[in-house]
């Protein structure tokens, strides 16, 4: 989050720098343009002033050329003619005009040394296109670089948007005489197009009378043409007469023959009018034989028929009724199919907008697998170190192995604390025998802890085990008892006592090892391994190599393998296992309370080496 924060900084301050060299670009183009006006100004009024000047100096020496001496050896004075002395405003503008000469030239001389680094400017231009179109992809590198880097960077920005001004500057003069050949193009175009147009009028003019005197020669040829097949055409015509002659007589013949046949049709034609009378008068008399019963049958067809009206009526009401719910039911499904459009617009602006993420993936996923196989590089170097480095390790191993082979096995913390136990039950053993006949018999650790186990042995776990029985409360408030009970209730005590201090350590020390939580841990190493890690062969050498010589360190190492067996399952039963069988061969017997073994002998250790 802090580094896309910074970024997000970087990049404002960034977006800034750019908003002012804008600004301050603007600003530079409208001066620039104030600055063109003027020089355009100066360039239309240029030849005015000129001609002025010019007219002035003719008009001076004119009037001085009348008057003029002849220098020495009769020739002109070589110094010019000076102006006449009281007009200071002629000065003053003959020096305007040589400063506007001088700006002039020195303008030139920058408008062509421009044209020649025009190529460059473009150049720069390319380049500058190209590392702002890649600014998202060198982000991360600029956000990467020390503060020196920065500052350089920084100062390379603002020499390029320098740069980058002149060279705006540059291009608008540029185009500005760009613009000016285009216009002189165009103007030379139009002249062209103009005598083009005016050489095809003419031409178009030369064609319409060729062609006028094409059709006349055409028609005078056609004349002759007809003057020569005149005589044909008058032997054609007289054949032609005799034949329509023999043609009129034939149809004159035909003609006789249908006039035979017309008569003949208009006979039969008064014969048929006569029958359709006589059928006419048939039908009026059987229409008044059916009129009377066929009115009947009428007026029940006019019921059906208005009956089949009203039922029309209520047919195209349905169906106008139908019309407008279908109506209704289209327009509903046009809302319909138009907000789906739209759905499916929105959906192919998401596919789109889809399209571009993936590709976007598809590059970092490429980049990433290109880290990735870096990385997997490295780490294979890394492991081939790594791999050298421990058979190194394992060399040194083997030669600390061989040497300590050669040394004599100190003894084992088990073997010290057994030469204490029996110390122990000798001294208990001297002190008994020693109180009378009565206590001869032999007094073992072991009958003292089955005695206290009596007192401290019931259901400890649900109560506070700093707390003491009934059966103790009623032990002290009794009669001091016989000397040999005295002694067996003094041991009582002070064994009750010392059970109780290790309690309070144990309930204010550090939680204890929950056996439930090692259930998960790996048992993959074995406690015996030559190759064990660190921790692990902590814990085996402070079970191994205990001694009853140095107890302090003896107790320091058993607290460090506790603290190891706390995430280790192998180490954590192998140490319950070593601290169990002491505790067994020391013969005391735990309280059922829900204490760790592990914890309780760490405690009894150490309160033993004090």
């Amino acid at each position: 989050m802090a580094a896309r924060e910074e970024e997000k900084k970087q990049a404002s301050r960034m977006e800034s720098i750019v908003k002012n060299y804008e600004k301050k670009n603007q600003e530079l183009e409208e001066r620039e343009v104030e600055v063109r006006y003027r020089l355009q100004m100066l360039e239309n009024t240029m030849p005015a002033l000129m001609m002025w000047n010019m007219w002035r100096m003719m008009m001076a020496m004119q009037g001085q050329g009348v008057g003029a001496g002849v220098g020495v050896g009769g020739y002109p004075p070589s110094a010019p003619i000076p102006l006449a002395s009281g007009n200071p405003k002629e000065e003053e503008l003959i020096l305007k005009l040589q400063a506007l000469e001088s700006r002039l030239n020195t303008e030139n001389r920058m408008l062509q040394e421009s044209r020649n680094a025009e190529e460059v400017l473009r150049n720069k231009v390319q380049d500058l296109e190209r590392l702002l179109d890649s600014k998202d992809t060198n982000i991360m590198h600029i956000l990467d670089r020390d503060a020196l880097q920065d500052v350089e960077a920084f100062e390379k920005l603002s020499r390029m948007a320098k740069e980058r001004v002149e060279m705006d500057r540059r291009i608008k003069d540029l185009e500005l005489k760009e613009k000016m050949y285009q216009e002189t193009l165009q103007q030379v175009d139009g002249m062209f197009a103009d005598m083009e147009g005016n050489y095809t009028k003419q031409l178009q003019e030369k064609d319409d009378a060729l062609y006028t005197k094409e059709n006349q020669l055409a028609e005078s040829e056609h004349k002759l043409r007809q003057a020569s097949k005149l005589s044909e055409m008058n032997f054609q015509l007289q054949e032609r007469l005799v034949q329509l002659e023999s043609e009129m007589k034939r149809l004159t013949e035909s003609l006789k023959k249908r006039e035979a046949e017309r008569e003949a049709l208009e006979k039969e034609e008064r014969r048929l009018n006569q029958e359709l009378q006589d059928c006419l008068r048939e039908l009026d008399v059987l229409k008044q034989e059916i009129e009377g019963p066929m009115k009947g049958q009428l007026e029940v067809q006019k019921k059906k028929a208005l009956y089949l009206e009203e039922q029309l009526d209520k047919s195209q009401a349905e169906k106008l009724n139908l019309e407008a719910e279908h109506k209704n039911e289209v327009s509903t499904l046009k809302n319909r199919i138009n907000q789906l459009n739209r759905e499916l617009m929105e959906s192919d602006v998401t596919i789109g907008e889809l399209r571009e993420e993936v590709q976007t993936l598809e590059m970092a996923i490429d980049d990433l697998r290109y880290m990735m196989s870096i990385e997997k590089a490295n780490k294979e170097e890394l492991k081939r170190e790594f791999e050298a480095k421990i058979e190194e390790k394992e060399r040194e191993l083997e030669e600390l192995r061989e040497s300590m082979k050669s040394k004599p096995p100190a003894k084992s913390l088990r073997d010290e604390l057994e030469e204490m136990i029996g110390l122990e039950r000798d001294i208990v053993s001297t002190m008994v025998s020693g109180m009378g006949q009565d206590y001869s018999e032999e007094l073992d650790v072991e009958d003292v802890a089955n005695q206290q186990q009596l007192h401290i042995t019931p259901n400890l776990s649900s109560k506070n085990p700093t707390e003491l029985s009934k059966g103790d409360i009623e032990l002290l408030n009794s009669k001091p008892p016989e000397p040999k009970q005295r002694l067996r209730n003094e041991l009582k005590s002070k064994t009750v006592h010392e059970i109780k201090s290790l309690l309070k350590e144990i309930d204010g020390g550090e939680p204890l090892l929950d056996y439930e939580s090692t259930k998960g841990i790996h048992d993959d190493r074995p406690i015996q391994s030559n190759y064990l890690p660190l921790d692990c062969q902590i814990a085996q050498d402070a079970v191994n190599t205990s001694s009853g010589k140095n107890i302090k360190g003896t107790v320091d190492n058993l607290t460090k393998a506790f603290q190891h067996s706390k995430t280790c399952k192998t180490c954590n039963e192998a140490l319950g296992t070593f601290l169990g069988d002491l505790i067994k061969e020391l013969g005391v017997r735990l309280p059922s309370v829900n204490v760790s073994i592990i914890r309780f002998t760490l405690v009894f250790l150490s309160f033993k080496s004090r």
